[in-house]
């Protein structure tokens, strides 16, 4: 028989990274451990404010550890294609 995987989906972050990791350490704690998470949101939001973009920043750098493997379903508008390096993929 399979095995199945336990998947986290996720909506709108809109941005607010610092928040998204609270809550999905809190979620991944009690209910975890899940294989991954899906964003099937708005991830970047409008305007990332400084300090948003410097948890992105970190995240992205391995400074900051997400628990869990983490899939953003996007770019949600033109201007969100930068965060994307690989739109192909």
């Amino acid at each position: 028989m399979a095995s199945s995987l336990k998947i986290l989906a996720i909506g709108d972050v809109r941005g607010k990274f610092s928040q998204f990791l609270k809550r999905i350490n809190s979620v991944n704690a009690k209910n975890g451990p899940f294989e991954m998470i899906l964003c099937l949101g708005d991830f970047f939001g409008e305007d990332l404010d400084q300090d948003q973009f410097q948890v992105w920043t970190d995240i992205k750098s391995g400074k900051v550890k997400v628990p869990v493997p983490v899939y953003l379903l996007g770019p949600m508008n033109d201007g969100q294609k930068g965060f994307y390096p690989d739109l192909e993929g």
